[in-house]
């Protein structure tokens, strides 16, 4: 009987051991998720704004060009 207590105890202190490991392994997955999360979202905050200077820029050189070359000749294909 004592044999099959301390087999129990044994089982019982592994099974914590596991548990405690799973629970760390979950935790740290949810931390580096968001951190992905995080960082995806303001690398795209970023991209958005770097995409409205671009064409702000495009329109800006075209309404320049246009007042040099004049409203005529100008064509953009």
């Amino acid at each position: 009987m004592k044999k099959l207590k301390v087999l129990f105890s044994d089982i019982s202190l592994v099974s914590r051991r596991n548990y405690i490991v799973i629970v760390i392994f979950i935790l740290c997955a949810s931390i580096s998720t968001a951190c992905v999360l995080t960082f995806m979202s303001k690398f795209k905050d970023e991209l958005t704004y770097l995409e409205e200077v671009e064409k702000n820029k495009r329109k800006y050189n075209i309404a320049f060009l246009k007042d040099d070359v004049g409203e005529n000749e100008f064509n953009i294909e």
